[in-house]
């Protein structure tokens, strides 16, 4: 009826530590003056990071006294948490260059990486009758695994009359697996894509240069985003990851002009589908507003970026941006389009 009822305090304090290392191997071999080349490179790198969450809240009502137990939310509703994370990444890549002339090269790759992200959640909730610290439901154990095993290739060619172009193919599967301890599930992932790119060029004259670019992308979810823990923000309001987060795949289009180095403008066009964003839901029966990631939509985009450099001065010069588009997205989201 537009009158307040109650209103709800919440103190939180966080303590967070990050640590992390990376081991790293590389060879180079260049084995003659044409520019055949080999480069092999292995590494290992852990990021671990350990948070301690500690909350209360207080209610109270309308005359600022404080409110009754309520079922499920009791006051003061006191929580803590212990929400460690550990990511460990293993890479190892083989790069090789096969120049056939001076204007013609051919390189080709094969790149292996796992990933292991493990998250064990434990919280615990204050019985405000006896003292004690009860289990909470957000407990959470989570351990994700991800494979991707890539080859891919480029075919680099100089023409007459300044004219250039770069063709380009990258294959990659992906076998991932994500499984919750807490109820015992398990997402299975395993699926091969292939994503060709396309470079042309033309050197009009001394100081300008035409490009085109044609190619076909991925872009894969963080992992935390897929890793269903939740973070509370008070007994209202969490954040947790979507483990049935799908990758974004994106094509784009994109000419280019550029003048020495003063000046340049870019016109593109893109298609994204499954398009990763973050969201807002509602669980009407606890009456808890959660966010969350989710693939919720198609995008098409036009863009116009231009850049250009002015001197004001001998010593003094200006770098300018202009980017200017427009996105239109196409889907679902909580039943409306």
């Amino acid at each position: 009826e537009g009158n307040l009822e109650t209103t709800s305090v919440s103190h939180n304090n966080d303590t967070r530590r990050w640590t992390n290392y990376t081991y790293d191997l590389n060879y180079r071999g260049v084995y003659d003056s044409t520019g055949r080349e080999l480069d092999v490179d292995a590494a290992y790198s852990k990021f671990d990071k350990k948070m301690l969450q500690h909350f209360r809240t207080d209610a109270y009502d309308a005359q600022g006294e404080l409110v009754a137990d309520e079922p499920g939310q009791p006051n003061p509703n006191i929580r803590k948490g212990n929400i460690p994370s550990t990511i460990e990444i293993t890479t190892a890549k083989i790069d090789y260059t096969l120049p056939f002339d001076k204007d013609t090269k051919l390189e080709m790759g094969a790149k292996y990486s796992m990933v292991i992200s493990e998250n064990d959640v434990s919280y615990r909730k204050l019985d405000n009758p006896t003292g004690a610290w009860m289990y909470d439901s957000a407990s959470n154990h989570f351990r994700y695994s991800e494979n991707i095993n890539a080859v891919y290739g480029s075919f680099k060619k100089k023409l007459k009359k300044g004219w250039s172009f770069q063709l380009g193919l990258r294959g990659e599967q992906t076998v991932s697996r994500g499984h919750q301890y807490t109820n015992d599930s398990t997402v299975r992932r395993n699926y091969f894509q292939l994503f060709p790119s396309l470079y042309l060029s033309k050197q009009l004259d001394k100081n300008n240069v035409l490009n085109f670019s044609a190619s076909r992308r991925i872009d894969r979810p963080d992992y935390e985003d897929l890793n269903p823990f939740r973070y509370y923000l008070d007994p209202y309001t969490y954040a947790e990851g979507n483990p049935f987060l799908r990758p974004q795949l994106s094509q784009t289009v994109k000419l280019t002009f550029a003048h020495a180095s003063m000046f340049s403008a870019a016109l593109s066009y893109g298609k994204v589908s499954d398009v990763m964003s973050q969201v807002l839901k509602q669980d009407d029966s606890l009456k808890i507003t959660y966010q969350t990631e989710d693939n919720l939509s198609r995008l098409k985009s036009i863009g116009l970026e231009v850049n250009f450099s002015t001197p004001v001065t001998k010593w003094w010069t200006t770098n300018d941006f202009l980017n200017v588009f427009h996105n239109k997205y196409q889907g679902e989201y909580l039943g409306g389009k």
